[in-house]
């Protein structure tokens, strides 16, 4: 019965969404790291506590706002309505992401790091659908879309009121997985978008390794800037391979 629903890549993506929820209900309890409100730069330049890894936030509203600008400006109106709903879900992350992780370095706690994922969850929906769209359904990629906003902010959620991290934790190596699974699948449409997934996939990779450095490279840079602020720019350009897909497909256009 499914089958009349659903073609195969569809089928497959159903069952990974299974097995993701499977993997979170039954893994291992896994807590937040400990430490991990503790930043390196404390420092409060401006009237604004934290202001390194406050204002560096500002990279994701600059790629979020040229993002729509862009697509207003240089998507072809007969490109596929689902693609440009996928990426408005995405820039409009990237808006979100920049006011809900500049909460959270205001005054990082548990309460705020929920409001941080909640922006991060959107953004991710929206690159997750839009893979959805162009290398497998568009029928199906809004659908597919909610139901990685539902679990996002579930899993957020769901840390918040027991400490497990686990269903957080997996949620990002699904996306990375998933992201690195499109390199193989061909465009249903070869005139649709064309996006270098592995440059997202590096670009967020490197993003961690810093974060995960925080102190290091602030000790390492003798203070000017730390991990977690390199972090963020980082994040931000994982916008560029979606802003020069569509300006390449816009350039195509007109010639």
């Amino acid at each position: 019965m499914l089958n009349r629903f659903l073609n195969k890549k569809e089928n497959i993506l159903s069952l990974s969404i299974l097995v993701l929820i499977l993997c979170s209900v039954f893994g291992p309890f896994k807590y937040q790291d400990l430490h991990y409100h503790q930043f390196a730069d404390l420092r409060n330049w401006l009237p604004v506590p934290n202001t390194s890894d406050v204002l560096t936030n500002l990279f994701f509203l600059i790629f979020g706002i040229f993002g729509f600008i862009q697509i207003r400006n240089w998507l072809p109106t007969a490109e596929n309505s689902t693609t440009r709903h996928m990426l408005k879900l995405f820039y409009f992350g990237f808006i979100v992401t920049t006011f809900a992780s500049g909460y959270y370095h205001w005054s990082p706690n548990h309460q705020s790091l929920f409001v941080d994922r909640l922006g991060m969850s959107v953004a991710f929906a929206g690159l997750l659908g839009l893979g959805v769209d162009l290398h497998m359904s568009s029928r199906r990629s809004l659908l597919f879309a909610v139901i990685f906003l539902l679990f996002g902010v579930g899993a957020d959620g769901y840390w918040l009121y027991t400490e497990n991290i686990l269903p957080w934790a997996l949620l990002q190596v699904y996306g990375l997985v998933f992201l690195f699974s499109l390199f193989f699948l061909g465009r249903k449409n070869q005139n649709q978008l064309k996006i270098n997934w592995l440059a997202i996939i590096a670009v967020y990779f490197l993003a961690k390794v810093f974060e995960s450095n925080d102190h290091m490279v602030f000790n390492f840079t003798h203070e000017l800037i730390s991990g977690h602020s390199v972090k963020h720019i980082l994040a931000s350009l994982a916008a560029i391979p979606v802003l020069y897909a569509v300006y390449d497909k816009a350039k195509n256009v007109d010639n």
